[in-house]
């Protein structure tokens, strides 16, 4: 009784056609070729890479053979025709020539022991899919590897780029201090001077005032030598000593008017000339002539000398000092 036959479909086996490897799916292949032998992705899927065949057919459709009566009445089977069932079982192209097997090997049970050969091969098929799967997952461990790596990359050469940032700016805030502190050394360096000037110059300015106030506490031949001992820039630089000494020079020769016409000083009409301005016209020497039209001085002299009255005959001794 014949056995039950078991349809199988067709596996293609897919081979690397550089070292030889085997794969049951046709898209490990490009996977292969790029992990194992660098191709690009472009290059990697193209057919010229790899060789398709298919997994023979072991169960294919066996019919008995009817049994041929020899000339010495023997039965025996007779498997026909013999060129198809030898290229099931080894491949046509690994034989030399047919004329070596014969009839005789090829008996009932080489056929059965054909069956666990093709459970081999379909096992096999069945583990290089496996293999397959198993490179997916590997290719997939290492793309993330790749891609973990490149990302621990960027994330140290951005931590590199802040440090260099860092150290750039505190390399300029200490530029920055050094250049402060020069200019302050600067700074208190020229105040230390202006002090050290101040320090010699204050006692010159002591001793030109001092010497002004004496010689204006004289006679108006004292005042006259030191205003030729003086600097011609004096008064720029002494104001107020200037004006002082200048009024009184005036107040000087204000008196040596009136010690040598005393007929001013016996006059009891004398007044300010802005109060009797006739009076000038009436007298050459009058004091206004000489001191020109400083109403305060004049107002000081009228009030020292008591003008508006006669005056006293000791109106000029002693020497009066007028002070500011």
């Amino acid at each position: 009784m014949a056995a039950k036959k078991k349809k199988v479909e067709p596996i293609n086996i897919y081979t690397c056609n550089i070292c030889g490897k085997k794969f049951s799916t046709k898209k490990s292949l490009p996977m292969h070729l790029r992990m194992a032998h660098g191709f690009p992705a472009k290059e990697a899927s193209g057919d010229d890479k790899y060789t398709v065949r298919p997994v023979p057919d072991m169960q294919a459709e066996r019919t008995p053979q009817p049994i041929i009566e020899k000339e010495n009445n023997s039965k025996e089977q007779n498997v026909a025709p013999l060129e198809r069932l030898v290229e099931k079982i080894v491949p046509a192209t690994t034989l030399p020539t047919l004329s070596l097997v014969t009839p005789e090997i090829i008996q009932k049970e080489e056929i059965i022991e054909v069956v666990p050969m093709e459970i081999e091969t379909i096992s096999q098929s069945i583990n290089l899919e496996k293999e397959s799967k198993e490179m997916d997952k590997q290719e997939i461990a290492e793309l993330i590897a790749v891609g973990v790596k490149n990302g621990l990359r960027e994330q140290l050469l951005q931590i590199e780029t802040e440090k260099a940032k860092q150290v750039e700016k505190e390399e300029a805030q200490k530029r920055a201090q050094v250049k402060a502190q020069g200019f302050k050394n600067v700074i208190n360096g020229i105040t230390q001077s202006i002090n050290d000037m101040n320090k010699v110059i204050k006692p010159i300015e002591e001793n030109i005032k001092r010497t002004v106030e004496e010689a204006m506490a004289g006679t108006q031949a004292d005042l006259t030598a030191l205003k030729e001992r003086l600097p011609n820039n004096f008064c720029t630089s002494y104001p107020d000593l200037c004006a002082r000494m200048s009024n009184m020079e005036k107040v000087m020769k204000e008196q040596a008017v009136l010690e040598a016409n005393p007929e001013i000083r016996a006059k009891k009409d004398f007044n300010c000339p802005t109060c009797r301005k006739s009076y000038i016209d009436e007298s050459k020497n009058h004091i206004d002539e000489i001191i020109g039209d400083d109403a305060g001085l004049l107002k000081q002299i009228k009030d020292k000398y008591n003008l508006t009255v006669a005056p006293k005959p000791s109106i000029l001794s002693p020497k009066p000092k007028v002070t500011f």
